[in-house]
């Protein structure tokens, strides 16, 4: 009575983890399909080139979610227009940019990113347009090429965007409607190609509405917006 009793509940369990059985061997396939993907993006990029370090089948996940902001970024990575990725700090928002480089048709081209929060206001303009020879004291005296320049022919990626202060946001909105760049210190317009994903964790139709933010600079990035949510367990990971 007892083994037979041990037999059902052991097929009772075998019942109950055929779904984890079957999401786990979904969520190995993906990671294999990441990894093949890494490594012929890898093998056809220059040496010393600026690379993308994820794929969008780096993101492993199987929830609505995940499978919504898959499909998005999958659509967005077909276009040329900016991309903006919107989403609490910690949601994966530059990696999902990493992906969208990868799934594009830039894929083989420079994949530069700029967190703005993290460079002084002071040092921005010299950081994306690059420097003239001997600009400033202090400078290089062979100038500098900034991140635009860096990024021609790819992806040239902002994060957190809504902390760019307001002086710059207006060169930022001239550069990306001319396509051109006039480094510090220089009198000569550059030329440049870049496909722009912009990444924030503010509100920014709040800081439009309350002046700090310009409205034709959010208006040129929110092309084809992408929120990223907070994933639930399970829901979504990147994964090398």
């Amino acid at each position: 009575m007892i083994g037979a009793l041990g037999i059902v509940l052991f097929d009772q369990t075998g019942t109950s983890m055929q779904p984890l059985v079957a999401k786990f061997a979904q969520l190995q396939q993906e990671l294999q399909e990441a990894q093949r993907e890494l490594a012929a993006q890898r093998s056809n990029q220059p040496a010393g080139q600026r690379q993308s370090r994820y794929t969008l089948a780096s993101f492993v996940g199987s929830s609505p979610a995940a499978a919504e902001v898959k499909r998005q970024a999958r659509r967005a990575a077909q276009s040329h227009s900016p991309v903006l990725l919107l989403g609490e700090t910690g949601t994966g928002k530059e990696l999902l940019a990493h992906g969208i480089h990868a799934a594009s048709l830039r894929a083989g081209q420079p994949f530069v990113s700029v967190n703005i929060a993290a460079v002084p206001d002071t040092l921005l303009e010299a950081e994306f347009f690059g420097t003239a020879p001997g600009a400033y004291t202090g400078a290089d005296r062979k100038g500098r090429v900034g991140k635009f320049k860096l990024a021609d022919g790819g992806t040239l990626f902002l994060d957190e965007i809504g902390d760019m202060p307001p002086g710059l946001q207006a060169k930022l909105l001239r550069a990306l409607q001319e396509g051109e760049i006039e480094p510090l210190g220089s009198n000569q317009l550059v030329p440049f190609d870049v496909r722009v994903i912009a990444a924030t964790s503010r509100d920014l139709p709040a800081l439009v509405q309350s002046g700090q933010f310009r409205e034709d600079l959010y208006y040129r990035l929110n092309v084809l917006p992408v929120r990223v949510p907070r994933c639930a367990s399970g829901a979504a990971t990147f994964r090398r």
